[in-house]
């Protein structure tokens, strides 16, 4: 545990991992789990409110049951055992966050959807 990370310091940090462990069993959008899958690194995380709008399970990282220890390590254990698979879904992961979470992206639906309410 490194405590307090300096926000310059993240990009860096996250980039050393083999997978981002986010037990919060609360949760509005987890901005960790976006920094981690924008560098290809898996998520672990609890299966609770935002963390499931940014993970999906099996396709780029692991939901596990809140408050489930045995269940959040096995899923550790999963990934850290296994890094083709980890490599898979970090990938994977990548490629929502900058097609679903990326601020042009976001702007364009936005848009499209402002066109298609104007236009009724």
């Amino acid at each position: 545990f490194t405590g307090h990370v300096p926000p310059e310091a993240v990009p860096d940090l996250i980039a050393s991992m083999d997978v981002l462990v986010h037990p919060s069993i609360w949760e509005g959008l987890p901005r960790a789990a976006v920094q981690a899958l924008l560098v290809g690194r898996p998520v672990v995380a609890f299966d609770c409110d935002g963390a499931r709008e940014v993970v999906i399970d099996g396709v780029t990282g692991r939901l596990v049951p809140p408050k489930s220890v045995e269940a959040l390590s096995s899923a550790i254990r999963e990934l850290l055992g296994r890094s083709d698979r980890g490599r898979s879904l970090g990938l994977a992961g990548k490629s929502r966050v900058l097609s679903q979470f990326d601020w042009r992206a976001a702007g364009n639906r936005l848009s499209a959807l402002y066109l298609q309410l104007l236009a009724q």
